[in-house]
């Protein structure tokens, strides 16, 4: 019988998990077939998911303030450019508020036009008027709804 190995491997039965083996050179002074080595696994690199997590609430802590400081800059530019919009004489009139609207009573007329009606974009005639009072210490908004037909009689002066 010869000294060398077979070139064959002699079946055992169930299958083998893993890669298959390569036949290699026998070793000087040794037996056919050497089964392969398996690789020692290295040191396993830690999970960065800690590091994810904390990139991920940072962008969205930086896209937070971004979208607040872009939203106060837009309604700040529509408050500026509604000013604009009312005359001189009005400005005379209207009263300087110390505080804010959260702190401060305030009362607020609201009016609502009927200008965007189609046939009738000239006449801006108030459709709607109201009343809102702020009470902050009692916590209240207190709604006055005025009908825009409304006749009322006032002293010295008549119906209007």
């Amino acid at each position: 019988m010869a000294t060398e190995g077979k070139p064959y491997r002699v079946y055992k039965g169930g299958r083998a998990t893993g890669r298959v083996p390569l036949q290699r050179k026998a070793p000087p002074g040794g037996q056919g077939d050497v089964p392969e080595a398996k690789p020692t696994p290295g040191p396993r690199r830690p999970r960065r998911i800690k590091r994810w997590v904390l990139l991920a609430v940072a962008v969205l802590f930086v896209l937070a303030l971004l979208w607040g400081v872009f939203s106060y800059r837009s309604v700040a530019a529509g408050v500026k450019t509604a000013n604009a919009r009312v005359p001189t004489g009005v400005r005379r009139q209207l009263t300087a508020q110390d505080g804010l609207l959260n702190s401060t009573p305030t009362t607020i007329l609201v009016l609502g036009t009927d200008g965007g009606v189609k046939g009738r974009e000239s006449a801006n005639r108030s459709d709607s008027i109201m009343l809102l009072h702020t009470d902050p210490s009692r916590g209240r908004l207190a709604y006055l709804s005025i009908p825009r037909d409304l006749q009322v009689d006032i002293p010295d002066y008549g119906v209007a």
